[in-house]
């Protein structure tokens, strides 16, 4: 066993017979001995108080992530919180058996935002040390949905909710490596890339970092139940040559009514099925204005999404004649009809970082 305090991180990695191995989909694993590297049984994380104070947003971030994989339905409830450390301590055993969770300073984990420290033995995985670098790094607070509040492009701050999933993915068995080998992340419209931006769900109090499609069939891969999901997230980014872009421009475009403008945007499939749904654009005079009804742009009627899939299609929408003259934020919504039973109803809307100033002038 190694203890070190949380300012000062050692790898320590019991590796054997590792292959890496990755399926069609955006999703990789390790193998050993042909089978999949993984726990063989639900394991408990055990929370830092040292550096993750009860009721901190740190703290509810780690709730957050935990609560954000054991909802993937049709993946078992691999991972579980445990406990919590006493406030005293402040250090953490590297391959003693109890999973930690800990923040400590970015340089002890060679300047990244996360670091998740795997204990195994062929295909066991059987212990992991999640490791998050501390609040001087990054914020913890939930983040926009379209990156960033107000008017700004995505700050490289708000990064803690997401480096938490990214993390717990690695700790379920997602994108490990060995020591040494090649990195094992994928560029995809996944939390497993190896970093931010990342894409983020919808939704006017939901917990916007969450699992995508690649990332719940990976989960469900390595962790099979016969228990299936259906849900359908809309999201304010997309995957543009392996890169995470805004689906629309963060600035102010100015249209009289009956002029047009264009978007892409994005709808997600994270379900075992694929689903049918009308995708509606709408702009509201608010950032805040999910539930609104607001002035609709547009319908597309019956758009199909693919299991575990997402799409990044373009629109093309015309200011509605009547419109009032003012600034509105623009909006995507799936599901609009409300016609689909999903896991979760809360990530089915989203604000782009697109806002349009309507003219009194045109129709």
């Amino acid at each position: 066993m190694m203890r070190v305090p949380l300012s000062i991180v050692v790898m320590c990695v019991l590796v054997a017979c590792m292959t890496l191995t990755h399926r069609a989909e955006a999703f990789r694993y390790l193998t050993c001995e042909g089978k999949n590297v993984r726990w063989k049984s639900p394991f408990g994380l055990v929370q830092n108080l040292c550096s993750i104070p009860s009721g901190s947003s740190q703290a509810k971030a780690y709730a957050a992530a935990v609560g954000q994989w054991r909802g993937v339905g049709g993946m078992q409830d691999a991972v579980y919180h445990y406990g919590s450390w006493s406030t005293n301590h402040c250090w953490v055993d590297l391959d003693d058996g109890w999973n930690d969770v800990a923040l400590v300073e970015a340089s002890s984990i060679d300047g990244s935002l996360g670091t998740t420290v795997v204990v195994r033995s062929c295909d066991r995985i059987d212990e992991v040390n999640v490791l998050l670098a501390n609040l001087a790094t990054q914020s913890f607070d939930n983040p926009d949905e379209a990156f960033a509040s107000g008017a700004c492009p995505y700050s490289p701050t708000r990064t803690g909710r997401s480096t938490f999933l990214h993390e717990l993915g690695h700790a379920h068995g997602l994108s490990i490596s060995t020591p040494g080998g090649a990195d094992n992340h994928m560029l995809d419209f996944t939390v497993m890339r190896p970093s931010p931006p990342v894409p983020l769900g919808g939704g006017p109090s939901a917990m916007f970092a969450q699992p995508m499609p690649d990332d719940a069939a990976g989960g469900r891969f390595l962790y099979p139940s016969t228990t299936g999901e259906t849900n359908l997230m809309a999201s304010a980014q997309r995957l543009t040559s392996g890169n995470i872009r805004s689906t629309a421009p963060w600035k102010t475009i100015q249209r009289c009514r009956g002029e047009t403008f264009s978007f892409h945007f994005t709808t997600a499939n994270t379900g075992t099925k694929s689903v049918a749904s009308d995708q509606r654009f709408f702009l509201a005079t608010s950032p805040t204005a999910h539930a609104w009804a607001g002035i609709t742009l547009g319908t597309w009627f019956g758009a199909t999404v693919n299991a575990e899939k997402q799409v990044h299609p373009s629109v093309t929408t015309t200011v509605p004649c009547g419109t009032p003259k003012g600034l509105y934020w623009l909006y995507h919504q799936v599901d609009a009809g409300n016609a689909v039973v999903e896991s979760s109803e809360s990530d089915n809307v989203i604000h782009n970082p697109l806002t349009v100033q309507v003219l009194d002038c045109g129709c």
